[in-house]
């Protein structure tokens, strides 16, 4: 629920936002590439905690690796789909160009913000110290 609340909800608040301000400035193709921008962050980006955390209490020295893969992996297929909805004829025409990559800019700086002051509040430790003095 903290994971919702804290970068979910922000992030899809963000891409109403620009939806509504894509929808004045562009019309209706400005308002679904700022959802399809929204939305993609929404669900590639912000579901790093349910999906690390069964990996992490598995075996926590593959955090690391686990989480790099994911957001390599994220990144593709945000790449992939982006290359398909710009360059696919039928597609481009009902999504703006720009309205899609501001909103993507936008929500995924926003959600990488968030994800990290949740983590910070967290207060996870993130090393060992053993037993030295």
């Amino acid at each position: 629920m903290s994971t919702l609340r804290s970068v979910i909800l922000p992030v899809l608040l963000l891409t109403a936002v620009c939806a509504v301000v894509a929808g004045f400035v562009v019309g209706s193709a400005g308002v679904a590439g700022a959802a399809v921008g929204g939305g993609l962050v929404a669900v590639f980006l912000s579901s790093n905690g349910t999906i690390l955390e069964p990996a992490t209490k598995a075996d926590p020295s593959l955090a690391l690796l686990v989480s790099l893969a994911l957001f390599t992996g994220k990144v593709a297929v945000v790449l992939v789909l982006l290359a398909v909805f710009l360059n696919s004829d039928s597609v481009a025409e009902r999504f703006d160009g720009p309205s899609l990559g501001f909103t993507l800019l936008a929500t995924s700086l926003t959600s990488t913000t968030l994800q990290v002051l949740q983590y910070r509040r967290r207060r996870v430790p993130t090393y060992d110290l053993g037993d030295t003095p």
